[in-house]
């Protein structure tokens, strides 16, 4: 039987034989069937078909700068509130129709949210660091949101139900108008 070092750790420490051992604990989490170490800072998780209750585990990854979870087939992200040092996040192909978990995390630059059910942008205003965001096949149909991000350079709304006029609004009325498909 395989013995997880922590455990073996503890066990050597209760039993007296790491006085004076210096012992190094590395903690891991369980994501899906894979063992993962807290300390990373890219994980790509990808076409795994996760359950919502897999990724609450990645709140213990606070060290994390780039997470792609593409194509897994969730829905509840609450646990990615935790993950303030990304600045990379890929959640393109799953079920989010909410997705303001992600409201306080200033850091990002790069999001896609491509290919999910999500109607309301609203909450994108909080992310003014967004300087790449991916919307495409979503539910969203008012853009007026995405004028207050001043350092976008590159946007997809591609088969989202967003009027001629609204899009020509936003074209106009954005100083650096970003590279939009």
């Amino acid at each position: 039987m395989k013995m997880p070092i922590v455990s073996f750790f503890i066990m050597l420490a209760m039993a007296g034989c790491a006085k004076n051992a210096i012992v190094a604990i590395h903690e891991t989490v369980v994501i899906g069937e894979e063992e993962y170490d807290t300390k990373i800072t890219k994980l790509s998780i990808l076409n795994q078909r996760l359950k919502d209750s897999d990724i609450e585990q990645l709140m213990h990854m606070k060290n994390l700068t780039t997470l792609d979870l593409r194509g897994n087939g969730i829905s509840d992200i609450s646990a990615l509130k935790y993950l303030t040092s990304l600045t990379t996040l890929s959640l393109w192909r799953n079920e989010i129709s909410d997705y303001s978990a992600l409201k306080d995390l200033a850091s990002l630059t790069t999001l896609d949210l491509r290919g999910n059910k999500i109607s309301d942008i609203s909450t994108l205003k909080d992310l003014a660091s967004l300087t790449t965001l991916y919307l495409s096949r979503n539910e969203i149909s008012d853009i007026s949101t995405l004028k207050d991000l001043a350092n976008l350079t590159t946007l997809s709304l591609l088969g989202n139900e967003i009027s001629d006029k609204q899009l020509e609004e936003f074209v106009t009325t954005v100083k650096n108008v970003p590279a939009i498909d």
